[in-house]
């Protein structure tokens, strides 16, 4: 089982969603107000001393304002490039219990990837590193680790991340508790996939079926 054009399609639109999510979260919140503006608020509060009623000026006629152009709103545009020298290969600390086992390396361009997203001013890589998942010698589907460079993941709710990731590839996301873990279960045209939040980055795996997947992934959580 190769990973296949859908299957990296599935990865981006996770980092769409996770960079959407982030870009919402540090929204600008109003700054508390300066001294200055205390003191003058304070002031207003006086009441104030009587002046004479001044005299009628003209109204000037007002020009006619130019109407401003709309900002065009930003759009998420991802740039994946498959990395020839991997920067990173978080799989490789990754287990599995039996009856699987994994296989490959960080040789293998096929499994690596680095998606370099930028938006707003803000620039987020992802690494994706993966493996083959074996059962008694035999392709059973891949596993792979997220990481991110320029976002903390931490901050990003894991719900938003699956929501994105469903919608962006027309699948339907549901939820399940495997081994004590939330998991998010994406039923897509394309791929049967089944992730979970592992300490500061996200795991991600896919098989034939759903239920090799939601296996896969039990046996994944069981290892870690």
């Amino acid at each position: 089982m190769k990973i296949t054009t859908s299957s990296r399609a599935l990865v981006a639109s996770l980092a769409i969603a996770m960079l959407a999510a982030a870009c919402s979260a540090t929204a600008a919140t109003p700054a508390p107000p300066s001294d200055a503006a205390a003191s003058m608020q304070a002031a207003a509060t006086v009441s104030p001393t009587p002046t004479p009623t001044p005299r009628p000026t003209p109204t000037p006629t007002p020009r006619p304002t130019p109407t401003p152009r709309p900002t065009p709103t930003p759009t998420l545009e991802p740039t994946a490039t498959a990395s020839p020298t991997p920067s990173e290969d978080a799989a490789a600390t990754l287990r599995i219990a039996s009856p699987y086992s994994l296989t490959g390396s960080s040789a293998d361009t096929t499994m690596h990837m680095d998606l370099n997203l930028s938006v707003a001013g803000m620039t987020v890589v992802e690494h994706m590193a993966g493996r083959q998942v074996l059962k008694n010698g035999r392709s059973a589907g891949y596993a792979f680790v997220l990481t991110f460079d320029g976002m903390d993941i931490a901050a990003v709710p894991f719900e938003t991340m699956a929501k994105g990731s469903a919608t962006s590839t027309g699948g339907k996301l549901s939820w399940a508790t495997i081994g004590g873990q939330r998991v998010a279960l994406i039923d897509a045209p394309a791929a049967k996939a089944a992730m979970y939040r592992l300490r500061d980055e996200v795991v991600m795996v896919a098989g034939t079926t759903m239920a090799d997947s939601k296996a896969i992934v039990a046996a994944v959580i069981r290892a870690n």
